[in-house]
């Protein structure tokens, strides 16, 4: 059974791209004309996706702004969003337990950060297991971290190092269940708390997606996914 609730965490800072985008927060940040989050929504409601659900802090409203327009009159137009505006910072694990207690949300729903690209493989995110993560093969993943993966599930989540050769990362896009987060509150990271926990649990699947994949986080890699784009080439990234 695929499933059809995105929730998509779109509150944090941004800072890294401060150089580059001053006006907008980071999922608004333009490419071709169109704000990066238009790009991520149009792949997510393409593959079957019903429901959305926004988790906002920096500059909430300038997104809310843009989602409404798309509500009405753009890709969204058949799809139900709501949005949780956080007044502080709840950390990745935090915003998600805070929309589920606000929204009585249960059973499964997909996760994506709002700056994370990939190029395909959204059929298979959606059809995944319950408490999967989309992991990506790159070349240097010395910036994410890695995650090492026996009888196909996830054992260990390293810490980023400079000198660690290709392997597979987290791409920053999940499916969870509901009943992790029950009773938690308050400010906590999925990728300190919750994850760790899974794999040592041998509860967290990985779902290998061998695709283009991009973090727009850090001003090289948002440059090269314009040029990506105005290019209209589909050559690696």
């Amino acid at each position: 059974m695929s499933v059809k609730k995105l929730i998509i965490l779109a509150g944090g800072f941004g800072t890294r791209l401060n150089t580059l985008i001053t006006d907008v927060p980071k999922p608004l940040a333009p490419i071709n004309g169109k704000p990066f989050l238009y790009y991520i929504l149009q792949k997510w409601v393409e593959n079957g996706i019903e429901e959305i659900i926004f988790l906002l802090h920096h500059r909430a409203e300038q997104i809310q702004i843009f989602v409404n327009y798309e509500k009405e009159f753009g890709i969204l137009n058949n799809c139900k969003t709501s949005f949780i505006v956080e007044r502080e910072p709840l950390g990745t694990g935090g915003a998600i337990a805070n929309a589920l207690n606000l929204l009585n949300l249960n059973g499964s729903f997909v996760v994506t950060n709002a700056d994370t690209w990939l190029s395909s493989g959204y059929k298979e995110i959606i059809m995944s297991p319950i408490n999967s993560m989309v992991v990506v093969m790159v070349n240097n993943p010395s910036r994410f971290g890695t995650v090492q993966i026996i009888n196909n599930k996830i054992v260990k989540i390293q810490e980023k190092k400079e000198d660690i050769k290709a392997g597979w990362i987290n791409a920053g896009i999940y499916h969870l269940s509901s009943e992790i987060f029950l009773n938690r509150k308050g400010n906590f990271s999925l990728e300190k708390e919750i994850f760790p926990f899974l794999s040592k649990n041998k509860k967290l699947i990985p779902i290998q997606i061998k695709t283009d994949f991009i973090d727009i986080g850090i001003p090289d890699d948002y440059i090269k996914f314009c040029n990506w784009i105005e290019s209209g080439k589909s050559h690696k990234l």
